[in-house]
């Protein structure tokens, strides 16, 4: 009978050892579902913040070119100004010797 009480005991400490290996792990592996879940929205935002900034970026291209655009109009406005102006001088410098 003594026997058989000791095999309970051992059969109840290696019962009790397996348990709490069994929480360790479950444990762990919760800490790392959270540790994944994290990661996880960090990749969503980070995913959003890119989609954001290439946005951004397209638009300031867009604007970029637009600038660009208006730049070479008045570039054009300018230079057409320029031979209006230099052919009043000649028309005045013309009048003027008579």
């Amino acid at each position: 009978m003594e026997e058989y009480l000791a095999n309970m005991r051992t059969l109840r400490c290696y019962m009790n050892d397996l348990e709490e290996e069994a929480a360790k792990r479950s444990a762990e592996e919760q800490r790392q579902r959270t540790a994944i879940d994290a990661h996880d929205s960090d990749i969503a935002l980070v995913r959003a913040q890119a989609k954001q900034v290439s946005d951004e970026a397209e638009h300031l291209a867009k604007a970029r070119a637009h600038v660009c655009v208006e730049m070479a109009e008045k570039q054009g406005r300018i230079a057409s100004l320029e031979v209006v102006g230099a052919t009043l001088k000649q028309v005045r410098i013309l009048d003027c010797s008579f």
